[in-house]
């Protein structure tokens, strides 16, 4: 089974997708793709073929990703259990608390060693890009600071591949203890 992790830009920032397959019980990434300042038409034509093979897609669906998710979810179908929907495409408004949910499990998911990429400098960059604070009032809050090459475009995109791949796998803990 294949899997995707986008994360959707337009123009100051890319589209990033990431692919993966099922290896044992890991993901295994397999394709790495940039898209920049590209038109959604183009983008979705570009990205259709790949997605077509996979099994689930977790998608940004905040700003102009929600036209483009629109665009997916029609055409592959929504994924979405709590509304009995079960096509490919899930849509995710990227929120503190949804940030707040993938970007550890993220975490877990390299340190058990269940998330196997290849070697790829703007990958384990992006990655690094990612930080975590926490506020006066005790929150968790996470960020990127944005450069020429986005703002961690690559590591959301790999977050959300690693939270498509938990559906299929039902192996990824559901919660985190982050002290």
């Amino acid at each position: 089974p294949r899997f995707a992790g986008i994360d959707f830009g337009r123009g100051r920032d890319m589209t990033c997708a990431i692919f993966g397959e099922r290896h044992e019980e890991n993901v295994q990434v397999r394709e790495f793709v940039d898209l920049r300042k590209l038109a959604t038409p183009d983008q979705v034509e570009f990205l259709r073929p790949r997605i077509a093979k996979c099994e689930i897609v977790s998608i940004d669906y905040t700003g102009p990703g929600i036209g483009f998710g629109d665009l997916l979810a029609a055409e592959f179908g929504e994924w979405n259990p709590a509304k009995h929907k079960y096509g490919k495409i899930e849509l995710n408004t990227v929120t503190l608390g949804m940030k707040q949910e993938i970007f550890p499990k993220l975490r877990i998911g390299f340190e058990g060693r269940r998330i196997l990429i290849p070697k790829f400098r703007d990958l384990r960059e992006d990655l690094h890009g990612v930080y975590r604070t926490i506020t006066a009032s005790g929150n968790i809050t996470y960020g990127a600071s944005h450069n020429e090459d986005g703002h961690s475009d690559r590591a959301n995109a790999l977050a959300f591949l690693w939270r498509a791949f938990g559906y299929a796998a039902d192996t990824i803990p559901a919660t985190v203890d982050l002290i």
